[in-house]
């Protein structure tokens, strides 16, 4: 019965692993991403804040056009991005801040070190108009 239930756990955290990944991005493997928490918020043009947490397995990336404001914290390992419009790519480590580019922005996330990489990101989601 025991294995059952962390079968169920984990089909149930793959699920909404899933679910949190950018729109038009398909789970590719190596990858995690759970959203933690979720809370409205009182300001105007934005309905809520959107806290998750990924991670990415050494050799992962992920290529995606940014489709809200994001702010991101890491937590373990190494994060490399580049943002496609600039050209620039930046690596974070533990401890290291970053604001996502604007909306639209293509870019690539990626852990090209020896351990898996955590963030996590805030997210803000604008209110529809």
């Amino acid at each position: 019965m025991r294995h059952i239930n962390r079968s169920l756990s984990l089909i149930a955290f793959l699920a909404i692993a899933l679910l949190t990944l950018p729109q038009g991005v398909e789970a590719q493997e190596g990858i995690v991403g759970v959203d933690v928490a979720e809370w409205a918020i009182d300001n105007p043009g934005v309905e809520k804040v959107v806290l998750q947490r990924f991670e990415f397995a050494p050799g992962a990336s992920m290529e995606f056009a940014v489709e809200a404001y994001e702010f991101c914290n890491g937590v373990q390992g190494e994060w490399t991005v580049t943002n496609h419009s600039t050209g620039v790519t930046t690596i974070y480590g533990p401890g290291s801040r970053w604001r996502m580019p604007a909306k639209g922005t293509k870019v690539t996330v990626a852990n090209n070190g020896s351990v898996p990489a955590v963030q996590f990101v805030y997210m803000l989601v604008e209110k529809s108009m």
